[in-house]
């Protein structure tokens, strides 16, 4: 029984939404005609009859099924399909923890037995005040007299009325005059040709199903006054002024005093007898417009409100099909509402709902496993995937966070599955971890990315409040790493800048920093916007005595061309948006280049290659006292690892140093930990086997501060010396995290170098 009141009650909610629509509707179609009011009651009626509809994309209704029970039955769910509601009724619902000795045996689903008995007895007043009035009536009405097929006249009639669902009969009142008693006559059979005797009582019924609901007490007030309105109108409709006067006395001679039976009989002067009134006595013929534009109104409204928004169940995203998804805790899921496997930093986005009472605590890691012959799934990853930051979602709230793939984790076309974890928490107590998961097919797998280059092509946008305009000629190439570094080429030395951030085009962020009237053939920001797909940004010093960053803006447009911008970042933006004073000086479109070949020589002045090593900065996590464990550095000149300007640098040249390494501090750095800006150090050195020691060497730099940057890679008088930056972070929100800075480079390049040593600069240190 209580799954039936469930249903009833979700039909009654979606019910008021269109009810309240046509008390709104009933201001605006004014001096439309009457019956459109009726028309769209039923609409509400319709609702409350069907327990059903067709889904549509142009529903006006948030959710169908607003209220829900738990799988488990213990915890109500809150879906009304407006994410600010579910959290406000979420909060005031007190749920006890699922745990608790009230809720081991009793929950929302016992509940809802229990209110649904409490209903059962009000639809049974209501309905036995429906016959006890209609047999009522019809007892003191038995004394009557027929002066027309169906038409009576009776002592106890204070004001005429039909008396009858079936075989339907006009009551009439013995102190009507002639006149008066042809009104009423025109009046009541125009109810009954319409079939007011029938909708009214059925209103009723409704009512009495729904008796726990205002709006639809307020609603049925309303059904029974445009009953008489339309019907008003429809006897009047042809009338002359004199007639209409006439009509208008008889409603007035015929009001009630005080309320007749109710809840059956079409009473002539028994609602609105004023309202009535003075329509009636300034009814006006719509005009043919008028009547169109209601139609149109009516047809819109039942389109919006009869049918039900699409249930978005599978993600219909380019290249993906979910298959399947589940939860081992029913009140928390997850889907796939986007994902790009092509072209550059491939993601899928996943959307988090909580649907629960407790809070949801996520971010812990995720794992993508593949779908073998036999039906088992097995992990494409090495190692899970640390996230550093944990995300929280409120009750019945929602939370979209993209993942970033490669072809490693979707190599090829094939079924594979998004897993990952979470836990709940009320008052500050975590529970156990639950598993979420989402299976899907993908089209084909993803291409394996490689650094690319770029170089300016032609100018798109210049801040005209600048005299000098750059040339594209002089402008830097630049190149974006797989994980998305951007490296600026200056003065033929590649400078790495750090990981780029993706953000979302706004008018905060690109409007407000393309200023002045620009050049000739200058793209707009809204033009930018309008075609924009994907979008990065990185900010970073100036220079180590100067406190002004460089803001660079990375652009992918929906036609697969790519924008690249320059200017100066505002480092209040940071903490007080309002004071952000960032700009842009220039746009360019990119060129796409092939990289130069590792042999090929491109060497800067201080004797190095640019294309002879790869910077990797991955992640250490939390590090105290690391001086004993890298005291095997081979630097014969190193410096005291208490000196805050110098940090430990480990050389690496075989498989037996790389393995006495990693046992020397997995067991305190997280080896196999990473996050979505930082690679793990597994990841980032998974292709360091016995072939790649034939020819290079790998450099292990450790940083015990939060987010550090590489600067420069330099080789001059025999000597490898690292630079390296911090990137701004919240050392009070990350006070301890730490990370490897990884270099591999050919031995050709080191094989003279004697000592090697790496340098950390910040704000707070001066070389």
């Amino acid at each position: 029984m209580g799954d039936i009141f469930l249903q009833v009650l979700n039909m009654s909610i979606t019910a008021s939404l269109i009810a309240v629509a046509v008390i709104i509707l009933r201001l605006v179609l004014k001096k439309a005609p009457k019956y459109i009011r009726v028309i769209l009651w039923s609409f509400v009626g319709i609702r409350l009859v069907l327990p059903f509809s067709f889904e549509s994309i142009l529903s006006l209704l948030p959710s169908s099924s607003p209220v829900g029970v738990s799988d488990d039955g213990i915890f109500p769910v809150i879906d009304t399909g407006i994410n600010r509601v579910d959290s406000v009724i979420g909060a005031v619902i007190d749920v006890p923890p699922a745990d608790s000795d009230v809720f081991s045996s009793f929950g929302f689903s016992d509940v809802l037995e229990i209110v649904s008995v409490v209903w059962l007895v009000g639809v049974f007043l209501m309905l036995s005040y429906f016959f006890f009035s209609f047999l009522t009536l019809k007892r003191k009405t038995a004394e009557k007299i027929e002066i027309e097929k169906n038409v009576f006249v009776c002592d106890f009639a204070a004001s005429p009325f039909i008396l009858g669902v079936i075989k339907p009969q006009i009551i009439l009142s013995e102190i009507l005059t002639d006149s008066e008693r042809e009104y009423v006559l025109a009046h009541e059979r125009a109810h009954i040709k319409r079939k007011d005797h029938i909708w009214k009582p059925l209103g009723f019924f409704l009512l009495s199903v729904h008796w726990f609901n205002p709006v639809l007490w307020v609603a049925y007030y309303f059904l029974c006054r445009d009953i008489e309105l339309s019907c008003d109108e429809k006897v009047i409709k042809d009338m002359s002024c004199v007639q209409i006067k006439g009509y208008s006395s008889a409603l007035l001679n015929c009001a009630v005093k005080g309320k007749m039976i109710t809840a059956c009989p079409l009473a002539f002067g028994e609602t609105g007898v004023k309202e009535r009134i003075k329509t009636v006595l300034s009814y006006k013929k719509p005009a043919f417009w008028l009547i169109i534009i209601s139609l149109v109104l009516v047809i819109a409204v039942a389109v919006g409100f009869l049918t039900d928004p699409p249930q978005n169940n599978e993600a219909e995203v380019e290249g993906i099909s979910v298959i399947s998804s589940g939860s081992d805790y029913p009140d928390v899921s997850i889907e796939i509402t986007e994902a790009e496997l092509s072209g550059i930093s491939p993601y899928i986005k996943i959307k988090w709902k909580n649907k629960g009472s407790k809070e949801c605590v996520f971010g812990a890691f995720y794992d993508i496993l593949k779908k073998s012959e036999d039906g088992s799934f097995t992990s494409t990853m090495d190692n899970d995937t640390w996230i550093a930051i944990a995300y929280m979602i409120k009750s019945h709230g929602e939370h979209e966070k993209k993942y970033y793939l490669d072809s490693e984790k979707i190599p090829e076309k094939g079924i594979y599955r998004f897993e990952t974890a979470f836990n709940t928490e009320e008052k500050g107590i975590r529970s156990e971890n639950y598993r979420v998961f989402i299976e899907f097919e993908t089209e084909k797998g993803i291409e394996k990315s490689t650094t690319r280059q770029f170089s300016m092509k032609d100018m798109t946008y210049v801040n005209g409040m600048f005299s000098f305009i750059p040339k594209v000629e002089v402008l830097p190439d630049i190149r974006i790493s797989p994980y998305m570094t951007l490296s600026v080429k200056e003065d033929d030395v590649w400078k790495e800048m750090g990981g780029l951030d993706e953000i979302t085009l706004s008018k905060d962020n690109l409007d407000e920093r393309i200023r002045g009237s620009g050049v000739e053939g200058s793209l707009s920001a809204a033009q930018i916007r309008a075609e924009n797909k994907r979008a990065w940004q990185i900010h970073v010093n100036q220079g180590i005595n100067d406190d002004r960053r460089i803001l660079y803006v990375f652009l992918q447009q929906n036609d697969g061309s790519f924008l690249f911008g320059q200017g100066e970042y505002n480092v209040e933006g940071m903490t007080s948006p309002n004071s952000d004073s960032s700009y842009l000086r220039w746009i360019c479109t990119l060129e796409e280049k092939s990289v130069k070949p590792h042999n090929t020589q491109d060497t800067a002045s201080d004797g190095i290659s640019a294309a002879v090593y790869e910077k990797i900065t991955a992640y250490a996590g939390l590090g105290a006292d690391m001086s004993s464990l890298f005291s095997m550095s081979e630097n014969p000149d190193k410096k005291d690892y208490t000196d805050p300007l110098h940090l430990p640098v480990i050389k690496i040249e075989s498989d037996g140093d790389y393995v006495a390494f990693i046992e020397t501090v997995d067991d305190k750095l997280n080896l196999s930990d990473g996050t979505d800006e930082f690679p793990s150090f597994y990841s980032s050195t998974r292709d360091c086997t016995s072939n790649f020691f034939e020819d290079n060497v790998l450099f292990v730099i450790y940083s015990p501060t939060s987010f550090a940057w590489f600067e420069t890679v330099s080789i001059k008088d025999e000597e490898l010396r690292v630079i390296l930056t911090d990137f701004g972070a919240d050392k009070k929100r990350y006070p301890e995290k730490g990370y490897f800075g990884i270099i591999k480079i050919s031995r050709e390049a080191v094989k003279d170098i004697k000592n090697y040593n790496a340098i950390f600069v910040s704000d707070e240190i001066i070389i």
